[in-house]
């Protein structure tokens, strides 16, 4: 037998075994990595057997021997396991953490109970700085130099220049600012009211709330899509996504009933959102996750999962889900594909709230509200 058709049917054979074997779990960089290896020895033997190459270290049969130990060693020694997501650290506070937002190197955490805002060395989460807010800050949004806290039980929005160290509070915004959008290139930043349910459109030139929209009751996030022509709102207590035209600065005439107690959106694709649910219905305590496609208003797909997710974010690779549930101290972990939970992390008595991933992707810092920690989760194989 000739050596290409040798080589060509032991491809054929590798790629078979390698599809089989990705239906385990294994990672894609290590899964071809052992395809490779299996692939080159694999050959070997069957050039010696075709009688180009003489063995003459070892004999056939020895060949094939080792052949197989070198398998068997890549699959037990860790070829064919995924490495799941583990905690990597825990950081104690003196406060009790609320919303986290990372740009970068720094790291900015609101106080639940307080009025204040700490910036964190993101490497080793040491305090570089504070400043003083409103009270309860319930979100975190930046824009180039200038960091936005929402404060709800203050009804203002405090903006902190990073630069000159100075700061300006927004009054009387709303009742209980709770999410907030920036429109960078309109210079315009959006508040969600969660009990007076409406939207506050700030203009960032005067600092002075423009106009107010109203929507249903409990409007507890806001996304704005990509393309800048549409505000999300998710209504908590009415059980839908309500759509702004921001050109027009009013409601579209579409409201999408999507579950029970929408919390958050996350965009995973130009298309494509996933509507993330306090519960699907409080008594099976389970809760459910949407794919909604924002051009039909038609759901793709639901996914059931642990009851009272608070939110999320989406993976690097933007294959994954990361979620936290605070009352069950969970940190769940969602594949978007197969549409199911694949793996958990589960903590003792931290209330894991609120969660931020690293611009690379290969950290998670989650605000542990009842033991007062940030604990840093690093997301391995389901990056």
């Amino acid at each position: 037998m000739k050596t290409g058709m040798l080589a060509a049917l032991i491809l054929i054979k590798s790629i078979i075994i390698t599809q089989l074997l990705f239906k385990t779990g294994i990672s894609p960089l290590l899964l071809w990595s052992c395809a490779g290896i299996v692939f080159i020895f694999t050959f070997i033997i069957a050039v010696i057997y075709s009688g180009k190459v003489k063995a003459t270290v070892f004999d056939k049969k020895e060949y094939f021997l080792v052949l197989i130990f070198l398998i068997l060693l890549l699959i037990f020694s860790g070829c064919g396991q995924t490495k799941f997501p583990e905690v990597d650290s825990e950081t104690k506070l003196d406060y009790i953490p609320s919303k986290i937002l990372c740009t970068g190197d720094n790291i900015f955490i609101g106080e639940e109970n307080g009025n204040k805002v700490h910036i964190l060395n993101a490497k080793n989460l040491a305090e570089k700085e504070q400043f003083e807010t409103g009270y309860k800050v319930y979100d975190i949004v930046s824009n180039g130099k200038f960091i936005y806290s929402a404060n709800k039980l203050s009804n203002s929005i405090t903006v902190y220049n990073t630069e000159t160290k100075q700061k300006t509070d927004i009054k009387s915004v709303g009742a209980g600012p709770v999410a907030m959008a920036i429109y960078p290139e309109r210079k315009k930043l959006y508040v969600a009211n969660i009990t007076g349910s409406n939207v506050a459109i700030i203009d960032l030139n005067s600092l002075t709330v423009e106009s107010r929209i109203s929507t249903g009751k409990w409007p507890s996030y806001l996304y704005l899509a990509s393309d800048k022509k549409y505000l999300y709102v998710t209504c908590q207590y009415t059980n839908t996504i309500e759509i702004i035209d921001t050109e027009k600065e009013r409601n579209v005439l579409v409201t999408i009933p999507v579950g029970i107690s929408p919390v958050s959106i996350i965009p995973i694709d130009e298309k494509n959102l996933a509507i993330i649910h306090e519960w699907e219905y409080a008594f099976n305590n389970q809760s459910n996750i949407v794919i909604l496609d924002r051009k039909k208003y038609s759901v793709v797909k639901s996914i059931l999962t642990d009851g009272g997710v608070s939110g999320g974010e989406l993976s690097k690779s933007k294959k994954y889900l990361y979620l936290t549930v605070p009352a069950k101290d969970k940190i769940i972990f969602i594949d978007i594909r197969k549409g199911e939970k694949v793996f958990e992390i589960q903590l003792k008595d931290d209330f894991p709230k609120w969660l931020e991933i690293s611009p690379n992707g290969k950290l998670l810092y989650v605000a542990a509200q009842h033991s007062k920690k940030i604990i840093v989760i690093r997301t391995n194989g389901l990056i």
